[in-house]
């Protein structure tokens, strides 16, 4: 059994444990690709890799050439589960790199409004630097020329990312920089940008004129953060079992988040 999804690494492992116990193998495989943003992201087997992990060396060998078939780069990164635990490193690395390119772009739009500075030019000077590599560059040009079209979406890299937020769940672990990347998709997504490319990112910063040409309505994201911890219903007219109005004026005890 050869699993090319992302998922937690528990899982991977729970997965092994099965298929050995049933006399079969097990092969956590997650597919990651390089340039989220090219027309057919996953067709070319230059932009596709693997990350690999088995209980047994042989059974990787078994279906590596099926594995090799799929993607251009393929790694085996050792036992059980360790296929999905490079996958959440990668995912995370890559899911930070996307935000700073985003925000990295909204700076240059907003910042010393009197003072213009070129998006071309400093892409051009990261290139220059080898700061940048190819499919961070085409992902830099997506944002630059607004081309949120693609058929790797902001569904494809929440998947990834979600499977990465739960490994770090079950070991106790919380990243802010993860959590927070997380929650700028799950924005895009919530108010109608989840078949957007990860370049859609930009949108959340962009005016409601913009938004509203790619079809984005932010009232959906209305109230969908709001919760309370005291235990009671947080409907919109609830009375909470604090004794605290959960509405803006009131005196909050704490509990509340706003």
């Amino acid at each position: 059994m050869v699993d090319l999804s992302p998922s937690t690494v528990s899982f991977a492992c729970e997965l092994d444990a099965v298929a050995c116990v049933n006399g079969h193998a097990a092969i956590d495989a997650p597919l990651v690709v390089s340039d989220m943003v090219c027309e057919e992201a996953f067709v070319s087997r230059e932009n596709l890799g693997i990350v690999a992990g088995c209980r047994e060396d042989a059974d990787y060998k078994a279906v590596k050439p099926l594995l090799d078939a799929i993607a251009h780069r393929v790694m085996w990164m050792g036992h059980a589960g360790a296929g999905q635990k490079a996958k959440v490193a990668l995912t995370l690395q890559r899911c930070a790199t996307l935000v700073g390119a985003v925000e990295a772009q909204v700076a240059l739009a907003n910042v010393g409004s009197d003072v213009n500075v070129m998006v071309e030019d400093v892409i051009d000077f990261m290139h220059d630097m080898n700061s940048i590599s190819p499919a961070q560059e085409a992902f830099a040009h997506a944002l630059l020329d607004e081309e949120y079209d693609a058929s790797f979406t902001i569904e494809h890299l929440m998947g990834g990312a979600t499977a990465a937020l739960a490994s770090l769940e079950d070991e106790e672990m919380i990243l802010p920089q993860a959590e927070a990347c997380y929650r700028l998709m799950e924005l895009l997504a919530l108010v109608g940008g989840i078949d957007l490319s990860p370049a859609g990112l930009k949108l959340v910063f962009a005016d409601e004129e913009t938004t509203n040409r790619y079809g984005l309505d932010w009232s959906r994201a209305e109230g969908a953060f709001e919760s309370c911890d005291c235990g009671c219903e947080d409907g919109e007219d609830h009375e909470c079992e604090c004794g605290h109005d959960p509405h803006e004026e009131h005196e909050c005890c704490g509990k509340h988040h706003h």
